[in-house]
């Protein structure tokens, strides 16, 4: 079953314009290089998140894609298939002064616990891939159900007093599958290989159930706390 066409089109003008200035970034020289992926383990960032666990559920041809990218631009950080992840919602963004407690902890979960009560699994499209001025991104199509669910957390986290920590407020169901390590040497040769992919099959995924996980930035190091099962 296909998102429903309202979905589809704030989607595909918020991926475009994402696209955008993603090409204008590497062509002006201006592309956002990722701090400490030259040497991550100074990296000291953390954060907690409610994601979908990726990891064997998009296509076989993930790793295919990653290294033809990597012929490209092999000086860049690309996301092992074990690490791939959609954020459904930071609730404290990664940052060296991340810390948690279990009075904290608690709320979290209860914030979450009421927030997806109800809410049937759903389905996720992941098609095609984009540039940011930052990352390589697969775009994901979803239905009201993962909108649902971050509404209530927004909500829910108001009524619990809690003090939500959203980078930014995203319509997105993105895959971030690479990020710059350095500057982009073969810049239309990336381009030309990312329009390649523009209608890469990814997959659809049933999201029946999501973790709640304190992480690092690129979810390499991932600490689950909890697994929330979504009625069927």
């Amino acid at each position: 079953m296909m998102p429903n066409p309202l979905n589809i089109k704030d989607l595909e003008i918020l991926y475009t314009q994402i696209h955008s200035e993603g090409i204008k970034a590497l062509r002006s020289g201006t592309e956002a290089i990722a701090p400490y992926l030259q040497q991550q383990s100074d990296d000291q960032r953390r954060g907690m998140a409610l994601i979908v666990n990726l990891d064997g559920l998009i296509s076989k041809g993930y790793n295919l894609l990653v290294n033809d990218l990597k012929a490209v631009e092999p000086g860049q950080y690309y996301y092992p298939q074990t690490d791939i992840h959609m954020t459904v919602l930071d609730l404290i963004s990664a940052s060296p002064q991340f810390s948690m407690n279990e009075i904290m902890l608690n709320k979290v979960i209860e914030i979450i616990h009421s927030a997806v009560n109800h809410v049937a699994a759903f389905e996720i499209e992941f098609h095609g891939i984009i540039l940011s001025n930052g990352a390589i991104l697969i775009k994901g199509y979803y239905h009201e159900g993962l909108s649902e669910i971050r509404n209530n957390i927004r909500r829910f986290a108001i009524q619990y007093g809690f003090d939500l920590k959203e980078r930014y407020q995203s319509i997105s169901a993105h895959v971030t599958i690479a990020r710059f390590k350095a500057q982009v040497e073969n810049c239309e040769g990336f381009i030309q290989k990312i329009e390649d992919y523009r209608d890469f099959q990814a997959g659809v995924v049933r999201v029946n159930q999501m973790e709640l996980v304190i992480h690092d930035w690129y979810n390499s190091q991932k600490n689950e706390i909890q697994k929330f099962i979504l009625k069927k």
